[in-house]
């Protein structure tokens, strides 16, 4: 078995939170948008936040490794999908706290 730092843990349990946030989230929002919208901000906040705590690992072609599958999560955090979880992060605080909230957020919060 390959020896996982707990950073990478760490990184995997937000990955499969984000996951059946997506796939169920239905069921624990109980159909109010805001409630989906409040868990996909945190849900992807902490997969960010998680993701700049991956290990820096070099590249190495010639074998395939759990490394390999780490320095590509990074490299395309990097490189890519961080910025569109920036943007997914703005997006969905305005819609949640900005100006023109969503109309389904309850009172008490």
């Amino acid at each position: 078995m390959v020896d996982v730092d707990d950073s990478t843990k760490a990184f995997l349990v937000e990955v499969r939170r984000y996951c059946h946030l997506i796939e169920h989230d239905g069921d624990d929002s109980q159909g109010n948008s805001w409630k989906f919208a409040r868990n996909c901000l945190i849900s992807i906040v902490n997969l960010y936040s998680a993701a700049l705590f991956l290990p820096i690992i070099e590249f190495d072609k010639s074998d395939a490794s759990l490394d390999d599958v780490i320095w590509h999560w990074s490299s395309s955090f990097e490189t890519h999908w961080g910025q569109h979880a920036v943007g997914a992060i703005a997006a969905l605080n305005a819609l949640c706290f900005g100006q023109f909230p969503d109309l389904n957020r309850p009172q008490d919060t």
